[in-house]
């Protein structure tokens, strides 16, 4: 009979490495984001935990502008600093 127990312990030992990149890429991501959002003044900037919510995202931010303009100008520096990033 085989020992699994290595086995096992290197499977989690790497899923548990994983899991640690993947949160440190969202909290660039979220950091990201909220630094273009600042960038261009946003308003009522909320961070929304949706992981128990959502099987496709982890974070959603929601904010807010002054103007029509305002806000696509908000949209447009998000998409262009989180491609960058």
């Amino acid at each position: 009979m085989t020992d699994n127990s290595s086995s096992n312990s290197t499977e989690n030992t790497l899923t548990d490495k994983a899991t640690h990149e993947a949160e440190q890429q969202v909290r660039k991501l979220i950091e990201t984001v909220n630094d273009a959002l600042d960038d261009l003044k946003a308003v009522d900037i909320i961070e929304l935990d949706i992981r128990d919510m959502s099987s496709i995202s982890d974070m959603m931010i929601v904010a807010s502008g002054t103007s029509q303009r305002h806000v696509k100008a908000i949209a447009d520096n998000v998409i262009e600093k989180t491609k960058a990033a």
